[in-house]
């Protein structure tokens, strides 16, 4: 029963977020072959329209999370307030960021949107063990990457081809890198038993192997650094300090070898550090222009923003574009995008629920040693860095709502015994947890 449940549970997520996230635009990176005007335009349509199907799985996702809050009772309810209460108030300041939005129709949308997504995500937080939870997503990212990987290769991809090949196939570069972070982190801390540690070796090196191809350098200095976190956390209390002393070690006996190389080879290790990718290396791939020009429009509203979601309008879109000759339609940083939309006082709050978060799930991780809790403080370590060069962990998309659940899971649910979520049979199964 248990299994059918789990197994229900992947087919649904992959439904809601198959529907809300990914697109065959990506396919062989097509998107690279449509004009900027004709991609800004097919963003503000579906900014302002929606998409009925979208809305349909949203609105599912959500009424299934209530569902389980309300019939669910194996988790008793052990409110984390250190969490709760800067999530409550950056859910307090989107709401009334309606009265000053300058979309005050969409923001109020998005805000039907992102209720959704908190139900859901809460619902399967009270619904899942953290090891049952670690079981579905490692199953979920499994079938989504190779749809993707087999959509690619149908519309013509040669990830083999080289060049500037970027594996995206049914979302974008940057985003699929994140989805192979995630199944990294996944298969490492999977309990796999006894004969199946070849799974998790295998699933490492075709994560990590994607993502190269993906040539997102910001995805693969993520999931490095989640990796690293995620081992040194699950380390016995006496050996975090060795571990972490082992890491500095590593870090500069990296620094001084890189500094102790002749000029050619530090051009080589430089080109294979940004996957080949050198090109405005030095701007961030255009960003520090860009967050020059948004610092600009931050100055005007600093305290609560243009409202949420409120600042990238038709106008600003088409200004932005224009100034900084590329296609895009967010921050390239989470973290500016707070500060766009709700203001430095947001970004406190935010900041907050982080380190909040990241303190809970470590605590629970001490004290359940649950492989669920280790994988969810990874996805939220890796999502913190992402965020310092992407806009991605603060859209409403599958990966952040992996980093949800696994919060909601110690802000609603903390464990109050040594071992009560963790599961009792000795080998584990993939999707039984």
């Amino acid at each position: 029963m248990r299994f059918v449940r789990n197994l229900g549970v992947v087919f649904f997520l992959l439904f809601v977020f198959g529907v809300v996230e990914h697109e065959l635009i990506y396919a062989n990176a097509y998107i690279t072959e449509i004009d900027e005007k004709d991609i800004r335009d097919k963003f503000i349509e579906q900014m302002e329209s929606g998409n009925a199907l979208r809305q349909v799985a949203l609105v599912a996702f959500g009424a299934f999370g209530i569902v389980a809050l309300g019939f669910c009772r194996d988790k008793p309810w052990n409110l984390r307030w250190s969490v709760l209460t800067p999530l409550l108030i950056l859910a307090g300041l989107c709401l009334v960021s309606v009265a000053w939005s300058a979309q005050p129709l969409l923001t109020a949308k998005r805000l039907v949107v992102l209720a959704c997504m908190v139900l859901g995500s809460a619902g399967l937080a009270r619904m899942l063990t953290p090891r049952d939870f670690l079981s579905i997503v490692l199953v979920s990212l499994t079938l989504f990457i190779a749809g993707s990987l087999a959509f690619e290769l149908a519309a013509g991809g040669r990830p083999w081809s080289g060049g500037d090949y970027r594996f995206g196939g049914t979302l974008h570069p940057n985003a699929q890198a994140n989805y192979c972070g995630i199944l990294c982190l996944a298969a490492v801390c999977h309990p796999f038993g006894f004969g199946r540690r070849w799974i998790r070796y295998t699933l490492v090196a075709v994560g990590l192997g994607l993502i190269v191809l993906t040539q997102s350098r910001t995805g693969l200095m993520s999931v490095a650094v989640a990796l690293v976190s995620t081992w040194m956390m699950r380390l016995p209390p006496g050996l975090k300090w060795a571990g972490f002393s082992l890491f500095m070690v590593a870090v500069a006996g990296l620094f001084i070898s890189y500094n102790s190389v002749g000029t050619g080879a530090r051009h080589t290790v430089l080109d294979t550090a940004l996957l080949g990718r050198t090109q405005q290396a030095g701007s961030l791939t255009g960003r520090v222009p860009l967050w020059e020009e948004l610092l600009e429009y931050s100055r005007k509203k600093p305290l609560l923003g243009y409202g949420y979601e409120g600042f990238w309008t038709q106008d600003r879109i088409a200004a932005i574009m224009k100034s900084q000759k590329w296609s895009l339609q967010n921050a390239h940083n989470s973290y500016f995008e707070i500060v766009l939309q709700l203001g430095f006082v947001g970004l406190f709050f935010a900041v907050w629920f982080l380190l909040a978060s990241a303190a809970a799930l470590s605590a629970a991780n001490r004290l359940t040693r649950d492989p669920g809790y280790a994988f969810a403080f990874g996805v939220l370590t890796l999502g913190v860095f992402n965020s310092l060069l992407e806009s991605l962990f603060i859209k409403l998309r599958f990966c952040p709502t992996v980093a949800l659940i696994g919060v909601l899971m110690v802000a609603l649910f903390f464990p109050s015994e040594p071992g009560d979520e963790t599961d009792a049979s000795p080998t584990p199964q993939p999707l039984a947890g």
